[in-house]
Formats: structure tokens, C-alpha cells, sequence
């Protein structure tokens, strides 16, 4: 895949063996850690995001001519050394190459959004999406600033929280997700 700046991709990899790739909260919170502290260094807007067992979506722009893809290498290399460590393990924790999709189109910029926070819900891991920790849902609702995506980037796509929470009420009522469009 070509990357350019100012393009969205939806980057999604799972475990190796489809084995966890999270073994606890501190895992997460480490993750997203790495997210965190290097999106702006390499120019990358986080758009939304969720973390599940075995598996993880993210929604990012490229703000630069530094590829989303040596951004991703870097967050998974530096998680993997230290699961690896923490874990007394060695090798491959991922899938291969993180898969990336260019989001090209309004309508499935919207319903890539919609998809990736209901993942839990669909994997039956909660009932509502606000109760997954791990996903960007309850950044989405908020209208708290948050250094992860902040009010300046989401009110890009929707224009206030409630727009957004209506339309991913309105997704969620209409079962789309159920139909696997973006299943890897």
C-alpha cells in the first residue's frame, strides 16, 4: 500500500494463533501508553480506537510524509519486547504485518468509526460500549478534552458529541454491524 499524508486508515492485526494479545489491564493501559506518547512524533492523528483480547482496530490519519506503517512497526515492536519480557516469552505476538484499509468515502469513514466501538459489544465482552475501557467510545460521547483524540479532531467528522452519539445509536438500532462488512 502506498500511504500519503492526509490519508485515513483503518490498521487492524490480531494475535498470532488468534492467542491474546492482552493478558490484563496493565497490558491495555500500556498499549495505548505506546500509542500516546509517540502519535505525535510521527504526525499521526488518532481518530478511534479499541483494544480486545485478541485482536486490536485503529483509526488513524497521516499528517505527514512518515508512514502510518513505521509509525505501527515502532508502537508493536516496543509492545512486543515488553510483553515478551514480562511474560518470560519469546517470538512473534502478532499476526503479521498490521493490515491497513484506505478510508476513502464519508459513509465508510462513519461506519468504520461505529464498527470499531462496538466490537466488544458484538464479542459479547459487555452489553453497552461505554463499559469497554479499552475502545474510544466514551472519548467520542464526552465533551472533556482528551490529549488521545481531542475535541478539535472529532468535532472534524461529527459536529458535536451528540450528533455522533445519535448516529452510532442509529447504527447500532440498524444491525449493520451484524453483517460483517469489515471483517478482516
Amino acid at each position: 500500500m502506498i500511504y500519503q499524508q492526509g490519508g485515513i486508515y483503518h490498521l487492524f492485526n490480531r494475535g498470532c494463533d488468534k492467542r491474546e494479545i492482552y493478558l490484563g489491564a496493565s497490558n491495555y493501559r500500556f498499549f495505548l501508553k505506546k500509542i500516546k506518547l509517540s502519535k505525535d512524533r510521527y504526525n499521526v492523528d488518532i481518530i478511534a480506537y479499541c483494544l480486545m483480547p485478541n485482536y486490536f482496530h485503529l483509526l488513524v490519519r497521516q499528517n505527514s510524509n512518515i508512514t502510518i506503517a513505521r509509525w505501527i512497526q515502532k508502537v508493536l515492536i516496543g509492545y512486543v519486547q515488553a510483553f515478551n519480557k514480562q511474560n518470560d516469552r519469546k517470538g512473534t505476538l502478532f499476526e503479521g504485518t498490521t493490515k491497513p484499509r484506505l478510508i476513502n468515502k464519508d459513509e465508510y469513514l462513519n461506519n468504520i468509526i461505529h464498527y470499531i466501538h462496538l466490537n466488544p459489544v458484538k464479542a459479547k465482552l459487555v452489553d453497552n460500549p461505554e463499559d469497554w475501557l479499552y475502545s474510544s467510545y466514551k472519548i467520542w460521547i464526552s465533551n472533556l478534552e482528551n490529549s488521545m483524540i481531542p475535541n478539535r479532531l472529532r468535532y472534524e467528522f461529527y459536529s458535536t458529541n451528540e450528533e455522533y452519539q445519535q448516529s452510532f445509536e442509529e447504527y447500532w438500532k440498524s444491525l449493520i454491524w451484524e453483517k460483517d462488512d469489515f471483517e478482516e
